[in-house]
């Protein structure tokens, strides 16, 4: 079931309460302010209701630097409102939720976190996009990226006592070449070790 609010001129949906309750974008804490909501599976009698205040408009800016300082790619970006429409960055919606986008960010990059306001945004992961939601007031949005490298890793095989088994064996080593930005951490190099360990036996 599909409810759309219809705010008069200079008007904005403030929030909406389900059930006498604020509804939130699901998974988050950001207020759900778009004008349109969707219950999936209404099952029993909802109250739903909306609320309006004062429309204004925000600048975003979107940038992408690089952590180590090394030269950025071309990169296509893009920024869409929850409706799949472009956003005009220079007059988003009070309310709206904007995702940014890296959409032909190369395989030789990666993308090592999402900052908002020079601040590393909470759980914004290493996706190629970011969304902000709830929007309020101006922010610059940063997409912080590094160049991969490939990194080889070589895996000797032993015998129980712990000396080396020779080529006649017919296992002399294992060698495993990742693409990263990054040392692997501890835990993911043992990890790779235990299951090696396993294959060689």
């Amino acid at each position: 079931m599909t409810f759309t609010a219809a705010p008069n001129s200079g008007m904005s949906v403030a929030r909406w309460v389900v059930d006498e309750k604020p509804y939130y974008w699901p998974g988050t804490t950001d207020l759900y302010r778009e004008s349109t909501l969707t219950l999936e599976n209404v099952q029993k009698d909802r109250k739903v209701a909306v609320e309006f205040s004062k429309a204004g408009t925000y600048k975003l800016t979107f940038n992408i630097e690089s952590e180590t300082g090394s030269t950025l790619p071309s990169v296509q970006t893009s920024a869409k409102l929850a409706d799949g429409t472009a956003a005009d960055l220079n007059a988003v919606p009070d309310g709206a939720a904007v995702t940014f986008a890296l959409e032909n960010l190369g395989s030789n990059y990666t993308v090592k976190t999402w900052k908002v306001d020079g601040k590393e945004a909470a759980n914004s992961g290493t996706q190629k996009q970011f969304t902000l939601r709830n929007i309020t007031g101006t922010h610059t949005v940063t997409a912080v990226i590094n160049a991969a490298q490939e990194v080889t890793l070589t895996f000797k095989a032993v015998d129980a006592k712990g000396d080396p088994i020779n080529a006649d064996a017919g296992i002399a080593s294992v060698t495993a070449k990742i693409k990263t930005a990054m040392r692997l951490p501890a835990a993911v190099r043992s990890a790779i070790i235990r299951r090696l360990s396993l294959l060689l036996r």
